[in-house]
């Protein structure tokens, strides 16, 4: 990929994944997760080109996860994985 991605807190709303100026905004529901990751992955790729694991401190309001990354190619595939209590409830989610 050859560049650097810059997180930051992002924002609550809205939810899925939003292109703000120079960033995108990821955001989603999640009542019973503990731990969430963004996957970022290059298109066709199966592995993940770098994950992050969001702070639930930072990156949580409420039953909101969120999370905004700035570097991003308007290319490159994004998906957002999360872990929850319940595997049957929450299972996984990507946004494409």
């Amino acid at each position: 990929m050859g560049q650097y991605l810059c997180l930051d807190r992002g924002h609550a709303a809205p939810l899925g994944a939003t292109q703000v100026r120079d960033h995108v905004n990821f955001a989603i529901f999640s009542q019973h997760a503990t731990d969430v990751w963004l996957g970022i992955f290059e298109p066709g790729a199966l592995e993940p080109y770098s994950e992050f694991k969001l702070n639930p401190e930072w990156n949580r309001t409420g039953n909101i996860w969120h999370v905004a990354l700035a570097g991003l190619p308007v290319d490159l595939r994004q998906a957002i994985q999360k872990t929850a209590l319940d595997a049957a409830v929450e299972g996984a989610a990507s946004v494409v």
